[in-house]
Parts: structure tokens; C-alpha cells; sequence
């Protein structure tokens, strides 16, 4: 007993196991994020993005996450991914052009046998435009799909917790 009356106690917590089930679930709610908004870019920004791309590059497009959020890319591979930054993004293209299986190529009226002028893309940017277009059902989705996912772990934690 402390002078005045005064009771004096010290209270040792030992919350390791409390920080690693906190850990757990933050990792459990990483990985929810990712699938979730997964799911949500495929459902409502990816069929626009196809619908808007070129046709020779549609097939290709797809949908990529990160516990941060999710993005559009291509599976493509070496010039074909070129091609897609090039119809997107547009650019300059310098190389020059040679006939593979023939002599000469037909531009416009007239013949050459090769092309050694600068070509100009003009940028596209349908990427851009379909994620514009569906941010808000985007959205709308991974809030869906993340409240259900929070109360389904709400509703199992009060069943078996």
C-alpha cells in the first residue's frame, strides 16, 4: 500500500497474439481486395474496353489486380503489345517497311519497295475512355461485393468465434 491510502498495481498485457490475428485478417482483407476488384474490372470495364479496342488487338485485353486496385493490360507478347501502346497511346513509328512475299507494296496508287517515312498513330485512348465510362459501377461493385464479404466474416465470427 502507497502512502495516502493509495493503492499502486502494474497490469502486463501481452497482445502477440492479438497483433497476429490482426495480421492475419489484414492479409485475409488483401487478398479479398484483390479478388474483388478482379471480379468488378472484368464484369463492368473490360467488355467496354474490347467493345471500344481495335479488332485486331480485342482479344488480348484483359484485367490484372493488386491489393491497390486493378488495371487493364495485354497478354500479348513482343510487337503485338507494341501495337497495342501504339493504338492506345498512339506514337511515331520510324523503322522501315519492306515487302515480305513480294517485290513491292501497294500504297494508295502506287507501288514501292519499301517505306522509310515516319508514321504517326493517333492516340485511341479507349482504355482510358472505358474506365471513365464505368467508375461508378466499378465501384458500385467492389462495394457490393466487399460488404457482403465483411458480413459473411461477421456473421462466421459470431457463429464460431
Amino acid at each position: 500500500m502507497a502512502r495516502g491510502g493509495a493503492m499502486t498495481f502494474t497490469v502486463s498485457i501481452d497482445d502477440d497474439a492479438v497483433l497476429a490475428g490482426l495480421r492475419a485478417q489484414r492479409r485475409a482483407i488483401n487478398q479479398d481486395v484483390k479478388k474483388t476488384t478482379l471480379i468488378a474490372g472484368e464484369k463492368t470495364v473490360l467488355p467496354t474496353t474490347k467493345r471500344l479496342a481495335p479488332s485486331i488487338i480485342r482479344g488480348p485485353l484483359t484485367v490484372r489486380s493488386t491489393t491497390r486496385g486493378a488495371y487493364i493490360t495485354t497478354t500479348a507478347r513482343g510487337r503485338w503489345r507494341k501495337v497495342t501502346g501504339l493504338l492506345n497511346f498512339g506514337g511515331t513509328v520510324k523503322a522501315t517497311i519492306r515487302p515480305v512475299n513480294a517485290k513491292a507494296l501497294k500504297i494508295g496508287d502506287r507501288y514501292v519497295a519499301r517505306v522509310t517515312g515516319p508514321r504517326t498513330y493517333r492516340a485511341k485512348e479507349f482504355m482510358q475512355r472505358s474506365v471513365q465510362a464505368n467508375l461508378g459501377r466499378f465501384s458500385q461493385s467492389v462495394e457490393e461485393q466487399m460488404t457482403a464479404l465483411f458480413q459473411s466474416r461477421i456473421t462466421y465470427a459470431r457463429t464460431f468465434g
